[in-house]
């Protein structure tokens, strides 16, 4: 049993980056505090990194700056997830929905699962978090991948992403400001904005 669970950590690692304990604890239905036993055998190993709140790859801790994703992982872990609820709510039945890069929209990715929805998507952790699931018609938009965020950028990105109409689209964005004027406006336009 701890071998099943040490190859799922380490699968989990492999395609995020870097993982909350809670997240692990949660997707093996064990406790946290066997996820924690389980993480400090395998960074003991050298498999893995142990960072406050959960564990990243090696590579990933040692260069935070070269490595967004697996760094922003584990940030803000409770309003992500409310942000992911938000917006699954928002998906309907048959609906086209896009789904930007970011951990946030990963979790938007794990809550759609067996809904009878396309994604279209240009991030690789949200297609593993959908690839085994028949009930989501996945597109993956190609491009020139970037490791340190995990997803496909460029050219050919852009021309994929012109033939798509969708229903709705989760974007990640860091440069909106809470001005209330800005917020305003976007309110005007029937942009929901919702912040970490």
């Amino acid at each position: 049993m701890r071998a099943a669970r040490e190859m799922a950590n380490r699968r989990v690692l492999r395609t995020a980056g870097a993982v909350t304990v809670d997240e692990l604890a949660t997707g093996l239905a064990v406790s946290a505090s066997t996820i924690r036993r389980d993480l400090e055998r395998l960074e003991r190993a050298g498999i893995l990194s142990r960072v406050h709140g959960g564990a990243a790859q090696p590579s990933a801790a040692a260069a935070d700056h070269d490595s967004p994703f697996a760094e922003v992982a584990l940030g803000a872990s409770e309003a992500k997830q409310a942000i992911a609820h938000r917006c699954v709510d928002l998906v309907g039945h048959g609906d086209v929905v896009v789904l930007d890069i970011g951990t946030s929209t990963r979790r938007v990715a794990r809550l759609v699962r067996r809904r009878a929805v396309t994604v279209v998507t240009a991030s690789l952790a949200n297609v593993d978090e959908l690839r085994d699931d028949r009930q989501v018609s996945l597109v993956l938009l190609g491009g020139t991948f970037r490791p340190d965020h995990q997803s496909c950028v460029g050219t050919l990105t852009e021309d994929a992403m012109r033939q798509i109409h969708a229903d709705s689209a989760f974007l990640r964005a860091s440069g909106i400001t809470a001005d209330p004027g800005t917020l305003r406006e976007l309110n005007r336009l029937g942009v929901e904005v919702a912040t970490t």
